[in-house]
């Protein structure tokens, strides 16, 4: 019966991936700037991770994502495909390896969890790598916990070493997998007194640490050395002084990515199973508890010296592992020998799992992120005359010049008005900013605006429309029915009863 209700859980998880990706969205900020990297810079930049305006990606995603596109097309799906099949493998890959080697219980609660965990369904499409971090990660913690010990002779060693320079190559937080795996074998050889095996982990070790250091010092300037991005992430870097603040970045870091992670409603609970999950796997699966334990000692230090940010994507590649524990957890409490101990803990399962299949479902039907500016644009290019003229808002730049020019549209200018989203702009700076529309008296203006939530982007936004209103004071919606991105028409004094196309 486990099995079966196993299979529906991995079936299920599989049909919402299918349905978020064949509902195809328009992409979003974060997307578009990534798209207009791989479809702007050489692939020798894509390869060694000089990316612009504040994007971090690994070379091997991109460079897989753009052969794609050479073959397929540049459009939003072949974009996601990468991530997809990358949730679609990590559903078959888990659920497969929790039936093998946890007990029945165990397997199908971690498979749930990994099933119907909104940010796995959500970041199994978006343009992104944060997907692909999660399959890797699981990959090399099965890959470094082999079911019989085996002898690391000198060919594996070969392909340990050169697997994690692919490894570091696709994926930025692999670094914390190989470490952990790396550290985790020298101490073990070195009790075990196996020169051979401790002097070849150490080679390994060097190898790695020469490809990662290869790699940092040619993406430096738009990674590490970026001082835009290190702003942006100040907030979400782990902290342990002063006491509000350590205890402000782990609730927001850690205690809520979790609860994203397992349902807000639940998260207790099932962090409950983890803890319980941790000490049965340090009594009887200690390497892999270890492997674990490190792995999240090292994100943690990372984050304390401010070189990874504790965040819920950035976070996903560990989920598949405290999932894996989670289910360690169930599977201990199962095997007290109490008869009341089944029944309570189905109950508890059960508790568990209805919010977190809520928001699954929630998330398969209408995502998280999401701003439709595509059907904005359409209608914008169907209305929109010679003689009139675009105003782009700031951010929505990314994703308007991605789709604006996939449609057959008039010759009308656009200007993008873009603004320092750390402070509103002052009257003057908004009367600087507008001025370039009002060249050749335009017919009608049209505003197109997302992610306008951003900083102080709603008052630039409010200053925008105010100053745009002051020449052109009838205004009117066109946003198609049940969008999120804002688009709004501007008529002259002199046309105030023009109908719209």
């Amino acid at each position: 019966m486990a099995a079966g209700f196993l299979i529906l859980a991995l079936l299920s998880g599989a049909v919402f991936r299918l349905a978020e990706y064949v509902r195809d969205r328009s992409l979003w900020l974060d997307e578009a700037v990534l798209a207009r990297n791989l479809q702007q810079l050489p692939a020798a930049d894509l390869a060694l991770g000089r990316l612009t305006d504040d994007q971090v990606a690994p070379p091997g995603f991109l460079l897989t994502v753009k052969a794609a596109t050479r073959l397929l097309g540049d459009g939003e799906p072949v974009l996601r495909l990468l991530p997809f099949i990358a949730g679609l493998g990590l559903l078959i890959l888990f659920g497969a390896q929790a039936w093998r080697r946890l007990g029945p219980l165990g397997a199908l609660a971690a498979a749930m969890l990994l099933a119907w965990s909104w940010p796995l369904i959500y970041y199994s499409n978006e343009f992104k790598p944060y997907g692909t971090d999660a399959l890797l990660a699981f990959l090399f913690f099965i890959w470094a916990q082999p079911i019989e010990p085996r002898e690391f002779t000198r060919r594996r060693a070969g392909c340990v070493a050169i697997a994690g320079l692919a490894a570091l190559w696709f994926s930025l937080p692999a670094v914390f997998l190989l470490a952990a795996w790396g550290l985790r074998e020298i101490f073990s050889a070195r009790r075990r007194h196996s020169r051979a095996e401790f002097t070849r982990w150490a080679i390994i070790g060097v190898v790695w640490v020469l490809g990662l250091a290869a790699q940092l010092g040619a993406s430096y300037h738009a990674t590490l050395g970026n001082p835009r991005l290190f702003d942006y992430h100040q907030q979400t870097f782990l902290s342990i002084w002063p006491p509000a603040a350590a205890v402000a970045s782990a609730q927001s870091g850690l205690v809520d990515t979790w609860a994203l992670a397992t349902s807000a409603a639940t998260g207790w609970l099932w962090c409950a199973f983890l803890l319980a999950g941790a000490w049965a796997g340090w009594r009887r699966h200690r390497g892999e508890t270890v492997f674990i334990a490190v792995v999240v000692a090292l994100t943690a230090l990372a984050s304390l010296l401010h070189l990874y940010p504790c965040t819920l994507r950035l976070l996903l590649f560990s989920f598949p592992l405290l999932f894996w524990l989670v289910g360690r957890g169930v599977d201990f409490v199962a095997a007290i020998p109490r008869p009341w101990v089944i029944p309570v803990l189905a109950v508890a399962l059960a508790i568990g799992i209805c919010p977190l299949a809520r928001d699954g479902l929630v998330e398969a039907r209408i995502p998280i992120a999401r701003e439709d500016l595509r059907p904005v644009v359409a209608e914008l290019a169907r209305r929109a005359q010679p003689g009139d003229a675009i105003v782009v808002f700031d951010f929505t730049r990314y994703a308007f010049d991605y789709y604006w020019p996939r449609v057959t549209h008039a010759d009308v200018p656009v200007y993008d008005v873009i603004f320092d989203q750390d402070a509103p702009a002052d009257s003057a700076m908004l009367e600087a900013k507008v001025a370039p529309v009002f060249t050749g008296h335009p017919a009608r203006l049209w505003l197109v605006a997302t992610h306008y939530e951003v900083g102080a982007g709603q008052d630039n936004l409010r200053g925008v429309v105010a100053a745009l209103r002051g020449r052109y004071p009838r205004a009117a919606d066109f946003v198609p029915l049940g969008g999120t991105a804002q688009g709004v028409v501007f008529f002259a004094p002199a046309t105030p009863s023009a109908p719209m196309p």
